[in-house]
């Protein structure tokens, strides 16, 4: 089980920036420490997606501006920038990236490329992000 005094440290700490795994129990602790920072915490599933509907998913949860392309590099750029979505950090929790990558392996590749880019790009500029993976 999550610690949440010390899981709220770690996600206010850029330099600790990263893609975890969770677990489904562990969730609302993320939620809540996250809640406590102040961060936008966001939840999305993308069982079942395709590539479209991943991108849509992502789009949906984060909010994502009206010029998005609804492609693996706007994508990236939406995740790296996120200024529509102020906050002083974010926390991702993405559900369903098990089945994606069972049934799709190539996106799933690239979706968890994109995310250990876009966490790696906020701490350059000293914005903290976690990606939550959910073990399904």
């Amino acid at each position: 089980m999550i610690e949440r005094v010390a899981l709220r440290a770690r996600l206010a700490d850029p330099r600790r920036n990263e893609v975890e795994r969770v677990e489904e129990h562990e969730v609302e602790a993320v939620k809540a420490a996250a809640g406590e920072l102040g961060f936008a915490a966001v939840e999305l599933d993308v069982t079942g997606a395709d590539k479209p509907a991943v991108l849509d998913r992502f789009a949906d949860a984060l909010q994502f501006p009206a010029w998005f392309g609804r492609n693996w590099d706007a994508l990236y750029d939406c995740l790296v920038d996120l200024s529509w979505l102020a906050a002083p950090g974010y926390a991702v929790i993405l559900r369903g990236f098990a089945d994606l990558r069972a049934r799709l392996p190539a996106d799933a590749e690239v979706v968890r490329e994109i995310l250990d880019e876009a966490v790696a790009q906020h701490a350059k500029h000293g914005v903290a992000m976690t990606v939550f993976l959910v073990a399904a």
